[in-house]
C-alpha cells in the first residue's frame, strides 16, 4: 500500500501523524509525509528518517493556503497513494480538496474533543473519522471510529534516572512556555515541599529570564525543553501541563496523575473541553488559569500527593480510557477499506 500523510501548525497533529508513519512503514508499505517549509513539522520530518516533501505555502494568502491545485495534483499522479490520511489545519485541507476531486480515499483523524474548524469540512469528504477523544453529538457518526491517539512505541523511549527518594513533580507548559503560568511557578519556588523534586519546562523563550529570578533550591530542576519528554513524563508522579491533544492523550495512555491548566487562548476552547472530559472521568484535576496562583497550585499538588487512594483511582480510571494499539487500529481499519 501506497500512503501520503499530511500534517501541519502544531506539535498536536504533527507527532500523532509521525507515529502512524512509522507504523505503516514497518509494515512495508510505502509512505510520503507532507507539511510546509519554515514550519515546526521541517524539521521532525527531516529528522524522522522518512520519505517526506514539503511545500512553500505562505499563511497569510489565501491562494497559497486553498487553491494549490497543480501542485498537489501533479504530487498525487507522480506518487499514486491508496489513502490519503490527514490530521487537521490548513494544509490538510488543501490536500483533501484536490484528493476528493481525482476519487482518492481521504481518512482523516482528529485529536481534540471537538472537531476544528478545517477538519469540519474535511470530514464531508473522508471515508472514515478517526478519534482520540469521544465526541459527544457527532457529526460523523456514522463513519467516526473512536481509536485514541498515535503515540510512540515504549521501546523508542530512553531510561532516564531520576531521584526516587522524594516524588518528582513534572511542569511542562509546551515548547513556547507560558509567561502567565510562570509567574505563579516563580512564587511557588520561593516556598518548596522539601518531600518532592520540581521539575519545570519553561521552554527555550523564557528559560533565561525564569532561571534568573527563580529562589534555587536542591531539589529544583528548570530545563528549556527535554528530548524524548515523554520518557520523563511516564516515571513522573505528577505532571502538571497545559490540555493540548498531545499532552492530554500520553496522561491517559501512560496513566499519570496530572492537574490541568487548559490556555484560554487557543480556538473554539478545545483545551478546556479536553481537560474537562478527563477531569469527568475522575482521571485528572482542573485548574482554570483565572484561579491560578502560587498557592492554588501549591494546594492542588498537595491535595493530590497526599491522598494515595485518589492518586491509585485515577490511574485505574486513566487505564480505562487508553488505546495501547491506536496505530495498528487505524492501520488494520485502512488494510480492510483497501484491499
Amino acid at each position: 500500500m501506497k500512503v501520503i500523510l499530511v500534517a501541519g501548525g502544531s506539535g498536536g497533529h504533527i507527532y500523532p501523524c509521525l507515529e502512524l508513519a512509522k507504523y505503516f512503514k514497518s509494515k512495508g508499505d510505502e509512505v510520503l509525509l507532507i507539511g510546509a517549509t519554515n514550519s515546526m513539522e521541517e524539521k521532525i520530518y527531516m529528522d524522522s528518517g522518512l520519505n517526506y516533501l514539503l511545500l512553500n505555502i505562505n499563511k497569510k494568502k489565501l491562494k497559497s493556503l486553498v487553491f494549490n491545485y497543480k501542485k498537489i495534483d501533479q504530487i498525487y499522479k507522480d506518487y499514486n497513494p491508496d489513502a490519503l490520511i490527514l490530521f487537521g489545519n490548513y494544509i490538510s485541507f488543501s490536500f483533501a480538496l484536490v484528493a476528493f476531486k481525482n476519487k482518492i480515499p481521504i481518512y482523516l483523524h482528529e485529536q481534540n474533543i471537538v472537531y476544528g474548524r478545517a477538519n469540519k469540512l474535511i470530514g464531508l469528504m473522508a471515508k472514515r473519522v478517526y478519534l482520540s477523544l469521544p465526541i459527544e453529538k457527532d457529526i460523523y457518526k456514522k463513519k467516526s471510529l473512536l481509536v485514541g491517539n498515535p503515540k510512540a512505541d515504549l521501546n523508542d523511549t530512553i531510561k532516564v534516572k531520576l531521584d526516587k527518594k522524594r516524588k518528582n513533580i513534572f511542569i511542562v507548559m509546551g515548547s513556547l512556555g507560558s509567561e502567565s503560568v510562570n509567574a505563579s511557578l516563580l512564587e511557588l519556588t520561593k516556598n518548596l515541599n522539601t518531600n518532592y523534586n520540581y521539575h519545570i519546562v519553561t521552554g527555550k523563550k523564557h528559560y533565561e529570564s525564569f532561571n534568573s529570578k527563580i529562589h534555587k533550591k536542591s531539589n529544583l530542576f528548570v530545563y528549556p525543553y527535554l528530548n524524548s519528554l515523554i520518557s520523563y513524563l511516564k516515571e513522573a508522579d505528577l505532571v502538571i501541563s497545559r490540555s493540548g491533544a498531545t499532552t492530554l492523550l500520553e496522561i491517559i495512555n501512560y496513566n499519570i496523575p496530572s492537574i490541568l491548566i487548559p490556555s484560554p487562548y487557543v480556538k473554539d476552547n478545545h483545551q478546556y473541553k479536553n481537560a474537562k472530559y478527563l477531569t469527568d472521568q475522575n482521571g485528572a484535576l482542573l485548574l482554570e488559569e483565572k484561579n491560578l496562583s502560587a498557592s492554588s497550585l501549591k494546594n492542588s499538588i498537595e491535595e493530590l500527593l497526599n491522598d494515595n487512594k485518589r492518586i491509585k483511582k485515577i490511574k485505574e480510571n486513566l487505564k480505562k480510557l487508553s488505546y495501547s494499539n491506536s496505530r495498528e487500529l487505524i492501520y488494520n481499519d485502512i488494510s480492510i477499506y483497501e484491499k
